[in-house]
């Protein structure tokens, strides 16, 4: 008699601990966590928000956006390639008339900071651009923007190559 009632104490732990487990996961899954670092743009105060959202409870893959607040108050969202390793570098160019350039492993984007739009540029990045940093992960902080101080530029290679 005392061991049945053992037994089934133990199987009532056993089946909350699976429960918690299942639902922690599926909670993660309904509201993974975003991960954002912001640079502000010093000409003209426009945001630029680098977002990185889980796509996989248990392996580090990200979907990753770029956000831009325009000087003029809009706003613009545009999805990048996603990192499913490794591929986390975006570095960041200033060009003329408040135009910023985002340039990862697979993407090119062209934002204009006073408008708040962003447009993919297909490889054309102008050659008299400034390279400000780059928003990388980094070991002791995660996801940060390093300016080019810190982090100087990398050459960026296409997936694959």
């Amino acid at each position: 008699m005392k061991l049945t009632k053992l037994f089934f104490r133990v199987l009532k732990v056993i089946g909350l601990f699976v429960f918690v487990i299942i639902a922690l996961v599926a909670w993660s899954l309904m509201f993974p966590p975003t991960y954002e670092v912001e640079y502000v743009v010093p000409s003209n105060n426009a945001r630029l928000v680098a977002g990185f959202r889980p796509m996989h409870p248990f392996l580090a893959e990200y979907e990753r956006s770029i956000i831009v607040f325009g000087a003029n108050g809009n706003r613009s969202e545009a999805k990048l390639s996603a990192d499913t390793g490794g591929y986390a570098r975006g570095q960041l160019y200033e060009g003329m008339n408040g135009m910023m350039y985002l340039k990862g492993y697979s993407d090119r984007v062209q934002i204009n900071t006073y408008l708040g739009k962003i447009e993919d540029v297909n490889d054309v990045i102008p050659q008299e651009v400034k390279y400000l940093g780059a928003f990388d992960i980094s070991e002791n902080i995660g996801l940060t923007f390093l300016p080019a101080s810190e982090s100087p530029e990398k050459p960026l290679k296409e997936l694959g190559e």
